[in-house]
């Protein structure tokens, strides 16, 4: 666990107790993004990383599940991620430090063959902007892959490599 702007970032990965899990359900409940509770229950299996307001208050969460991506050269292995942030903690590069502290998480889950990227696809309209944004994201190692359907934005991030999430992990020690 490390602080970091007043928050508490927590690599989760296979490690989710029946306490974290019922706690992110009814986070998800509260702020109407999940509202099925077998989807809740399922999605809880998947987090990967949590953070805390330093009141102990959760203000985000992270989960990751394997999937494939098709590309023009082949299949991508990929963990899809997934964040919320309740709307009242959204803090600039606050998506960035719990992204980070979940890639952490999945490098150091002892899963065998596990997939080599981090993927997600931006919902929120404020990602998909042109911009300032792209910028961040481009700077600290992401690749734009392309749009799906709905015009969002599929971003793909490698593992294992000397990245800002490796940074964050070390800093802990």
């Amino acid at each position: 666990m490390t602080t970091r702007l007043d928050y508490v970032h927590e690599q989760v990965y296979g490690r989710v107790t029946p306490e974290l899990a019922l706690e992110a359900s009814r986070f998800w409940e509260e702020n109407g993004v999940v509202p099925s509770a077998d989807e809740r229950h399922r999605r809880a299996r998947e987090l990967a990383a949590v953070v805390h307001e330093s009141t102990g208050k959760l203000a985000g969460v992270g989960t990751a599940y394997r999937d494939t991506i098709q590309r023009g050269d082949g299949q991508l292995e990929v963990y899809m991620y997934r964040t919320f942030i309740d709307p009242r903690q959204r803090k600039p590069l606050l998506f960035l430090s719990l992204f980070f502290t979940a890639c952490a998480a999945l490098e150091n889950a002892s899963v065998n063959g596990r997939p080599s990227h981090v993927a997600f696809v931006t919902e929120n309209r404020k990602f998909m902007r042109r911009g300032v944004v792209n910028r961040v994201f481009e700077a600290n190692g992401f690749k734009l892959l392309g749009h799906d359907q709905y015009a969002q934005s599929c971003w793909v991030y490698p593992l294992f490599w000397d990245g800002p999430h490796r940074r964050l992990a070390d800093s802990r020690s």
